[in-house]
């Protein structure tokens, strides 16, 4: 709002339809008016004098006008230079441009204000090229400052005004609209420039081109030819085959003698004649100008092949179609190696399903089988002793597995060799089987390792033969190809990785039931020897307690009334020592745990903890009946260790313990309203579990139980634990 337009509100508010009462001001008002449009004009006549001006002269421009058309101290300005990637940055003062370091300096103090955006109301700032203070106000160039910032100061108190904001904002949108306009107009001398050299190249090629056109189609019509990768030939609009070239020959099988003139259809398998596959792929190329497919085709002798084929329809200048180029590629080893990475995978996915280790490797020779092409395979595993290869899976086999077992040595031939030596032992069925390949008597015997066309392939884990992974050609007699004997043995590094997996997780398995054990015989050995000393604590210092009273009480009887005072406090503080005894003998083994199981004694284990600390506990729920000895005193001893945590850290006010038993399960929770705390928070800083926790754990670990902890700040703190009942 100009200040004109300020003056008549306050006035029409001050007294209604009141005058103005200087005359005087309304001139001032319309010549600040005047001069605020011609500095408004000005500003708009600048992207015309800027015309060709680099990012660095505008800037420099732009701020010797604004030093002379506002009341400033200090201007900033950084101009982003996107055709060059540079940055520019200029500053002036009263006294002219500043400095470079002097310019740093204006930008680092600008630094913070820049981050929270120019639109931000006036800030006050330490002068950077004297004392006091600068108020400053700024504007971005373009709509969210993609080519930079004008940022101006004044020790003026009432800067920047609206007129002073307005010139600001105008100077930025005419100094952005310069810049767009030099960079589209240097962009479109840039194009200029390459369009024309493009035309003289385009030319240029064009000429050549001319020239070359007769000597390239000579070459193409040869290369068409003498191509023996692709099968490249034409038909006439009927389908029928009216050129053929040398791969054509070499993939398909027919000479051109032998095909040119016959329908393309003598090239599809039979169930694709009978959907009249071949009339539809030229509808197809017809109405789409291209057709491509990948199927099966067939060759002259009837052998069938993977193919890739892309008939186009060719028409002449009118439209008119006058044929269909057809190219085929033979792909079958494509075709092949796909089939395979994709049984590889299904069997990597195959051997860690969750079955037995046999079925897994029985699922493992069904998918080998369908992509090597085997009659029979088998795997072998050595015995514990080292003695013997056993059968423990096998495919296309009539004996049963435990008749399929030779010697480690010799007379296991070629299986015992691939054992002994790691190395893929195989015989190509071109005469008879080498002596040191063949099993010698009785294992000849045996129907399943019988084949003159075989491949044995070590079963490796870590360097360490376990077995054999064994197939053979029986019936086809067909050798196994390289590339074959290569997919045998990732299929055999799948086995080894099962049996190895398995092998390991029944070692583990055994290990932690051994683990188990342990643990479950060194807590029976400490609640035995806690048991012992608490009895110790009730039973005989508790006799000694006793007596010692009767020798006080007879003392009390013979010493003069002065010195019973004295007597009664050592027979007070004798109390206190009996007190503790018990309550240690209770923490140690309370009897009511053997006595009358898990349910009365944490009744009594909560008021103990109640009396002491004035916090309730409460007990819920029910076990249902008596429990194996060995899970009272595991749930026992956790909730004692989760009552001291609530009493010692939670600052909790109550604390409620719940039982439930179901079928094959007891579950006890301790629940507490304290302070809470962030588990993950906790163990990340500590690294591992507390002892309490990791005590906790160690008990139900030997139970086969779990447990689990759930707390949050401000929402206390829930432990749940539950353990199978078979599991005492």
């Amino acid at each position: 709002m100009c200040r004109l337009t300020s003056c008549c509100v306050s006035c029409r508010s001050a007294g209604g339809n009141r005058r103005l009462p200087m005359r005087e001001n309304v001139t001032d008002e319309i010549r600040d008016l005047r001069r605020t449009l011609r500095d408004v004009v000005a500003l708009l006549t600048l992207p015309a004098v800027w015309v060709g001006y680099s990012p660095e002269g505008i800037a420099q421009d732009l701020a010797d006008v604004l030093l002379n058309t506002l009341s400033v101290d200090v201007i900033y300005i950084q101009l982003r230079d996107h055709t060059e990637g540079d940055i520019v940055e200029v500053a002036h003062s009263r006294n002219g441009p500043v400095a470079v370091n002097q310019v740093q300096v204006i930008a680092k103090a600008l630094a913070p204000w820049l981050k929270t955006g120019v639109s931000d109301p006036p800030r006050r700032i330490l002068n950077p090229l004297g004392s006091g203070t600068l108020r400053i106000a700024g504007a971005r160039f373009g709509h969210s400052g993609d080519f930079g910032v004008l940022v101006t100061g004044s020790q003026r108190p009432d800067f920047p005004t609206k007129v002073e904001r307005l010139l600001l904002g105008v100077g930025a949108n005419q100094t952005a609209i310069a810049i767009q306009r030099n960079q589209a107009e240097a962009a479109l001398r840039r194009a200029h420039d390459e369009l024309e050299q493009r035309v003289l190249e385009r030319t240029a090629e064009l000429v050549k081109a001319s020239e070359a056109l007769q000597e390239s189609e000579t070459r193409f019509r040869l290369m068409v030819e003498g191509c023996k990768d692709y099968a490249i030939f034409m038909l006439d609009p009927e389908g029928r085959v009216s050129t053929w070239n040398a791969g054509a020959a070499d993939i398909k099988g027919y000479r051109a003698e032998e095909i040119i003139g016959k329908h393309f259809s003598c090239f599809y398998p039979p169930e694709d004649l009978e959907r009249r596959k071949p009339d539809m792929e030229l509808r197809a190329a017809t109405a789409e100008g291209r057709f491509e497919d990948e199927d099966w085709r067939v060759r002259k002798d009837g052998t069938r092949f993977w193919a890739n084929v892309v008939i186009t329809a060719i028409r002449d200048k009118e439209g008119k179609l006058i044929g269909f180029s057809k190219v085929t590629r033979d792909l079958t080893e494509r075709k092949k190696a796909e089939d395979t990475m994709a049984a590889l995978y299904e069997a990597n996915l195959k051997v860690q399903e969750q079955w037995e280790l046999s079925e897994r490797l029985n699922r493992l020779l069904r998918t080998a089988e369908t992509v090597v092409a085997v009659d029979r395979a088998y795997i072998l595993l050595a015995d514990p002793e080292g003695r013997w290869l056993e059968a423990v899976a096998s495919l296309g086999t009539e004996e049963p597995l435990e008749a399929i077992r030779v010697p480690i040595g010799p007379e296991g031939g070629g299986v015992a060799q691939a054992y002994l030596t790691q190395q893929m032992i195989t015989w190509d069925g071109r005469g008879p089987v080498p002596e040191e390949l063949r099993l010698k008597p009785p294992y000849e015997q045996i129907a399943a390792l019988r084949s003159r066309v075989f491949a044995n392939v070590p079963l490796v884990v870590e360097g360490k033969a376990i077995g054999v992974l064994g197939v053979d050609r029986k019936h086809s007699r067909r050798p196994f190809e390289p590339a074959t004997l290569q997919v045998l043995k990732l299929f055999a590094a799948q086995a080894a990785l099962a049996i190895g997996n398995a092998q390991l997780y029944e070692e583990l398995a055994v290990q932690r039931d051994r683990l188990r054990a342990l643990m479950a015989e060194i807590f029976r050995v400490k609640e035995e020897e806690a048991k012992r000393i608490a009895h110790g604590l009730h039973d005989e210092a508790g006799q000694l307690h006793a007596s010692v009273h009767l020798a006080l009480e007879e003392m009390a009887a013979e010493l003069p009334s002065s010195a019973r005072a004295h007597l009664q406090n050592v027979r007070n503080q004798l109390d206190q020592i009996g007190g503790q005894l018990r309550r240690l003998s209770h923490e140690l083994r309370p009897m009511v745990l053997d006595d009358l199981g898990l349910q009365p004694a944490l009744h009594f284990l909560a008021q103990g903890v109640s009396a002491r600390t004035g916090i309730p506990v409460t007990v819920e729920g029910s076990t249902g009946g008596r429990l194996s000895p060995v899970i009272e005193t595991a749930i026992y001893r956790i909730v004692q260790e989760a009552l001291a945590n609530a009493t010692k850290h939670a600052q909790a006010t109550s604390v409620r313990i719940q039982l439930q038993r179901e079928a094959d399960t007891i579950r006890c929770a301790v629940r507490d309203d304290g302070v809470g705390f962030d588990l993950r928070a906790v163990v990340a800083k500590q690294g591992k579990p507390g002892l309490g926790l990791l005590g906790i754990r160690e008990r139900l670990d030997a139970l086969g139980g779990k447990c689990s902890i759930k707390s949050a700040p401000g929402r206390g703190t829930e432990l749940l634990i539950t353990i199978p009942i078979n599991g005492g």
